[in-house]
């Protein structure tokens, strides 16, 4: 899993580069400005810098002057350099700089690949106990006044809740749970008093009567082994 990481990160700043070289190169064409431009379109997250470039740098140079070669833009009618009337103008031609542009799509396209491959790993890796040791993978959690719920796809870990018991209350803690494979259990601690309640394959809530723990706080632990597609749901009063 770290290699494909690492790959997802080397992929995404090669593509860095080789955009970054593109833009110099297809800048420095047009006489634009390429330090400028390269800086915006490498700083710029999320390609915006890149759309830029094409709609506002590379779109305000059109082609070359038919008489001096120097680039113009598509509106002018006379050349800035030599002064000379535009009848035609000459396209610019970048085909050397389109290797960069392969390389740079090429770049993103293997970095999706990668991540796509790391996620691929992690949801059909190993079931066994020691699957993505402390680890949940897709969980969701709701944790809301009296309410605890916790469900995950695939999970190896432990989750805590602590809840306090004032003046009796609550009274009853009702927990019902369930997974696919793996096991699922919750543990209630307070000092030396422990209990634990097996949850793998629980349908119907389970009542728990709290008066045997003392006033104060008390800790719930939901501990998964392995445990794929489990469903925790709590709730006192």
């Amino acid at each position: 899993m770290l290699l494909m990481l690492g790959l997802v990160f080397v992929f995404i700043i090669l593509a860095m580069v080789f955009m970054g070289i593109w833009t110099y190169k297809d800048a420095s064409s047009r006489g634009l400005n390429a330090t400028l431009w390269t800086l915006v379109v490498i700083l710029i997250p999320n390609l915006i810098g890149l759309l830029l470039y094409f709609l506002v740098g590379r779109n305000s140079v059109s082609g070359r002057c038919e008489n001096c070669n120097a680039t113009i833009s598509k509106s002018s009618s006379y050349c800035n350099k030599c002064g000379e009337k535009v009848n035609i103008i000459n396209p610019i031609k970048d085909t050397y700089s389109k290797k960069y542009l392969i390389c740079f799509v090429a770049s993103i396209i293997l970095s999706i690949l990668c991540f796509v491959g790391l996620i691929v790993f992690a949801i059909m890796g190993s079931t066994s106990d020691n699957f993505l040791g402390g680890f949940s993978l897709l969980k969701v959690e709701t944790n809301i006044g009296d309410h605890w719920n916790v469900s995950c796809y695939k999970t190896n870990e432990i989750e805590y809740k602590t809840i306090e018991i004032k003046s009796g209350s609550p009274k009853y803690l009702f927990v019902k749970g369930n997974c696919e494979s793996g096991s699922l259990s919750l543990i209630i601690e307070q000092g030396d008093k422990i209990e634990t309640i097996d949850l793998t394959n629980s349908s119907d809530y389970k009542k728990i009567d709290l008066s045997k723990f003392n006033e104060g706080k008390i800790e719930l632990k939901l501990d998964a082994t392995g445990a794929t597609s489990s469903e925790f749901k709590s709730y006192w009063e």
